[in-house]
């Protein structure tokens, strides 16, 4: 029953993720601004360090309110592997988001199955090179704190295209 609970909320969090980047506006023109990877070092506080990988896609916004993106990546580290997926809003040097978390065990130590799963809150700030916190909330458990400093190498437009 946990794997179709889980399984219903990551699909529900990807169509959040994809209306919030693709569906600004609706009507007359979408676009898909950037593309920004990422690699990050960091520390869950109390646990060890960790490495990340990850991949934001977004637009920029046309009324000054921030810059909506979507963000999916991996965690990895001596607890096991985390993915994560979420959704962030960034206002030129600092930005937060919201999302959930996956959490597996490490390759050849038992099951591949999904061991863990919550809500990861983050937040940032710099140019190019971020420092970050985040936070992991698992059920029963105490909230997890990470610190890191994260790369990027933002590239874009990536496409655009009218609908009149």
């Amino acid at each position: 029953m946990r794997h179709h609970h889980d399984s219903r909320m990551s699909s529900r969090f990807i169509a959040l993720m994809l209306m919030l980047v693709f569906g600004r506006p609706l009507i007359g023109q979408v676009r898909l601004d950037y593309v920004s990877p990422g690699v990050q070092i960091g520390r869950t506080l109390g646990v060890g360090n960790f490495v990340s990988a990850q991949i934001t896609v977004g637009a920029f916004g046309d009324d000054n309110r921030g810059y909506p993106g979507a963000t999916i990546g991996m965690r990895w580290q001596e607890k096991g592997t985390t993915v994560y997926m979420d959704v962030q809003l960034s206002a030129i040097a600092v930005g937060a988001g919201i999302g959930i978390a996956l959490i597996f065990p490490q390759p050849g130590r038992g099951r591949d199955k999904l061991i863990e799963s919550g809500l990861r809150f983050k937040g940032y700030a710099g140019m190019l090179a971020y420092a970050t916190y985040d936070v992991l909330k698992l059920k029963g458990k105490p909230y997890e704190k990470n610190i890191g400093l994260i790369v990027v190498k933002p590239s874009g437009p990536i496409f655009e295209f009218g609908f009149f």
